[in-house]
């Protein structure tokens, strides 16, 4: 709340006062607690401090890219992931879940697809909620080739595809009239024995109907 971040700068500032060495987990809660009040541009300033204290460790970096992502500032979550990449500190899968939770918020569906290729790429461990992020940032812009990209790109890694992967490339594809590739993917995870969510079923049946294929 907006209570808990002044009150974590307040005891902030009395550390610095009191010549109280910052370390970086005196940042990480200060940062933390900006970006939980929604103060990027704060949390941005703390990052900045640290770096130039050399106290920035990965949470540090992942606390402000959060923030960043919470308040729908990609452009700022992937410079700061990108930092972080070129720094001795390695990226993890919160820095990749913070960086592609800002682009689904932001509906930056070719960011978000090129990054899940990035993720696997640099053998990073691509796991669903990630994808997720990937497949709704896509299925929002009605980028339903991209959804299907994200499939691919998934098969590709270690990472299995859950119940909400399926749901939202089946609503995006169903969205977009593509109906062979949205019966095709309920057939699969029925597969998976995982559980189709009302409005996806509702999707593939309105697809199929649209072109005349009710008996699939």
């Amino acid at each position: 709340s907006g209570s808990q971040w002044e009150q974590a700068l307040k005891m902030f500032g009395i550390a610095s006062l009191s010549n109280i060495e910052s370390r970086s987990f005196t940042f990480n809660g200060a940062i933390s607690a900006c970006e939980k009040g929604g103060k990027w541009e704060m949390a941005l300033q703390l990052w900045r401090k640290a770096a130039q204290s050399k106290v920035a460790d990965r949470i540090t970096f992942n606390a402000a890219i959060t923030s960043g992502g919470k308040n729908v500032q990609w452009e700022k979550a992937f410079w700061l992931s990108s930092v972080m990449a070129h720094s001795r500190l390695q990226v993890n899968t919160v820095t990749c879940n913070a960086a592609m939770n800002a682009c689904e918020k932001s509906g930056q569906w070719e960011k978000a697809s090129q990054h899940i290729r990035v993720i696997v790429q640099s053998r990073l461990e691509l796991n669903a909620m990630t994808a997720n992020a990937a497949i709704i940032a896509c299925g929002t812009r009605s980028k339903w080739e991209r959804v299907l990209s994200c499939f691919r790109v998934m098969a590709q890694s270690t990472c299995e595809s859950d119940r909400c992967n399926f749901n939202s490339a089946i609503s995006a594809l169903g969205k977009g009239g593509q109906w062979e590739e949205t019966v095709q993917l309920c057939r699969r995870m029925m597969q998976f024995k995982a559980e189709l969510h009302t409005i996806a079923f509702a999707t593939v049946i309105s697809a199929c109907e649209r072109h005349g294929r009710w008996q699939e």
